[in-house]
């Protein structure tokens, strides 16, 4: 899968091929079909809000987002398949 990814903060966003994430208990993965990026994503980026918001690299961009969802985690309820 593809993902845009920040190595620190203050940098260039970058595409990258990562693996398909593992999901736990809590979570739900999604195929995205289409996302964007924020003003939060652009704050997070440059660093600002490090201190309300540490980031742990390689971080990757994108709280909005629209698709299907894949998997979901064993404790999630109100989402399915």
């Amino acid at each position: 899968m593809k993902a845009v990814r920040l190595d620190d903060y203050n940098t260039a966003p970058v595409i990258r091929d990562i693996a398909t994430p593992e999901i736990g208990p809590e979570d739900v993965l999604v195929r995205v079909g289409a996302a964007a990026l924020n003003p939060l994503d652009i704050k997070l980026q440059s660093g600002v809000l490090q201190g309300y918001f540490p980031l742990e690299f390689r971080y990757t961009v994108g709280s909005d987002l629209a698709g299907m969802i894949e998997e979901v985690g064993a404790n999630v309820s109100g989402w399915q398949k």
